[in-house]
């Protein structure tokens, strides 16, 4: 099971939601004992989630790539429009949102878009 755990002090405070702790849930896996591993579609996982009383990640959208930057878009079209849309946002309670998960359909690869904002006060911090 992977997902983002949020909540007060989290990552030293700089990251963190003004709520309880709590863990939302964006990938579910499952490992045989021949190593294969099967990934749980979307869908699986919000059942999953749901049956279990676990907290899936929230859809920002399902589609096709082509909805969101046209039939002729491009991969940095893409990412563009994703940075635009869903990165650098802040909220009430979170001053620099983390990042996206882009899922492909009916595969077993998922992408991480991390926020510009939260890249650059991640490192900041190593520093």
């Amino acid at each position: 099971m992977y997902g983002e755990i949020v909540g007060q002090g989290i990552q030293g405070g700089d990251f963190t939601y003004n709520f309880d702790y709590k863990i939302f849930i964006y990938r579910i896996t499952s490992t045989n004992p021949d190593g294969q591993v099967q990934e749980l579609s979307w869908e699986n996982v919000q059942k999953y989630c749901t049956k279990y009383g676990l907290t899936p990640v929230e859809t920002y959208f399902k589609g096709k790539v082509s909805e969101i930057v046209g039939a002729l878009g491009t991969s940095e079209d893409l990412l563009q429009r994703l940075q635009q849309v869903y990165l650098n946002k802040s909220y009430i309670d979170c001053e620099i949102d983390e990042g996206v998960v882009i899922r492909i359909r009916d595969s077993d690869e998922l992408f991480k878009l991390k926020s510009p904002d939260f890249i650059l006060k991640e490192s900041n911090n190593l520093e």
